[in-house]
């Protein structure tokens, strides 16, 4: 589903704050699902991730705040009865139970008849292709079936959302790449309004339709996939998603009619870029630039005019199969990296003169500050005095 069709909310957050004594988790977040929509929570260890889930989930209090689901509110609704399929991060399969008894467990809970029960596990297991393993135990199963059980428990008594806490994190690289496909296909079958928390930001970028990158308990930045990735809000949001080259230095000009400023680097030069707003003169910002799109030439060629150049050595070759990750350095000591795909036309060594450059409007102007100050937060004594 795509954001920009957002007609009503299936879950809403307003300014959900959590603390564990001094320590904030959560930090007046707010957060809106719609209706089919996959929305994946990033972040670093320790940003919030999981208790936001816990939260919307039922298994932990918020100190403030309000969580609505299909417009009810959430507030002091036990977890079984707030009508949400939750994944956890080892799937917390019953081992005494089989498959089918697995999957089947919240239907019982819910006093669903038993021919009913038995119809709806036998369709489910169908839908996550386990059909015919509803007798086996789950020990007798590979990490993706066990997952796919997991899944199936969490999707079987038809919920009007489901939470995903890191599932794929148990898997080798492959079968986390097909779970990918096999997860969005559901969720899209189904039209399941999710929430996915991962620390993983090719996962992200694979399978949301919007990402909200988190850091110390807030949202830094929320938007598609393409938005987060090609126009950061912010430094660490650049630093932490993909790769990236910043190279900090000061606003030496104003904006021109291409929304492009130019900015002296740390090292002395100066280079052009794009800048989303308007900085003041001398303000102190950095340049980011993905290595994708940095390219680099021999010193003897001439790159074109409206590049952004610098020279550099060629310090480390990286060979990745599909790429090459070359490591440059400048004359001031930065490490910038470019990254070359497919055969080029020279041979790249290490100790090389070369030129790095980049267009102008694939280099981006964000501030030079890493994050929010972390004491800036009232406590609830405090906002209600």
């Amino acid at each position: 589903m795509r954001s920009d069709k957002m007609d009503c909310a299936a879950l809403e957050l307003k300014g959900i704050s959590k603390r564990y004594g001094s320590n904030w988790a959560i930090r007046e977040l707010d957060l809106t699902v719609a209706p089919g929509e996959f929305v994946t929570l990033l972040g670093p260890s320790g940003c919030g991730k999981t208790t936001t889930l816990s939260v919307i989930a039922g298994f932990l209090e918020p100190d403030g705040g309000q969580i609505t689901l299909d417009g009810e509110p959430l507030a002091g609704r036990p977890p079984f009865k707030r009508d949400i399929g939750v994944v956890f991060q080892d799937y917390a399969l019953f081992p005494h139970m089989t498959v089918a008894e697995n999957v089947g467990y919240g239907l019982r809970v819910r006093k669903v008849p038993a021919p009913e029960i038995d119809r709806r596990v036998g369709a489910m297991l169908e839908l996550v292709r386990l059909e015919g393993l509803g007798g086996r135990m789950p020990l007798a199963l590979s990490g993706g079936q066990r997952q796919r059980v997991a899944l199936a428990r969490a999707l079987v008594f038809n919920p009007k959302f489901l939470l995903l806490d890191e599932p794929l994190s148990n898997l080798d690289l492959k079968l986390r790449e097909e779970m990918r496909l096999e997860i969005v296909r559901l969720q899209r079958q189904l039209s399941v309004p999710t929430i996915f928390v991962t620390h993983d930001q090719t996962e992200a970028l694979a399978m949301s339709d919007r990402i909200a990158v988190l850091n110390e308990g807030r949202v830094e930045q929320i938007g598609t996939p393409r938005d987060i990735y090609d126009d950061p809000a912010n430094r660490f949001v650049a630093e932490f998603i993909g790769s990236m080259n910043l190279l900090d230095g000061t606003i030496a000009s104003g904006v021109d009619a291409d929304g492009l400023c130019v900015v002296k680097l740390d090292g002395g030069n100066t280079i052009s870029a794009r800048a989303p707003g308007n900085f003041p003169l001398g303000h102190r910002v950095c340049v980011a630039m993905r290595p994708e799109r940095c390219g680099m030439v021999p010193m003897d060629r001439q790159v074109k005019t409206s590049a952004s150049h610098l020279d550099a050595v060629v310090s480390h070759i990286v060979y990745l199969g599909s790429r090459q990750d070359v490591y440059l350095t400048l004359p001031d000591g930065t490490t910038v990296v470019s990254e070359v795909v497919g055969d080029i036309d020279w041979d790249i060594q290490t100790g090389q003169s070369v030129t790095f450059h980049c267009d102008p409007a694939e280099c981006v102007v964000l501030s030079a500050t890493t994050g929010r100050i972390a004491n800036d937060f009232p406590t609830p004594a405090a906002k209600a005095s």
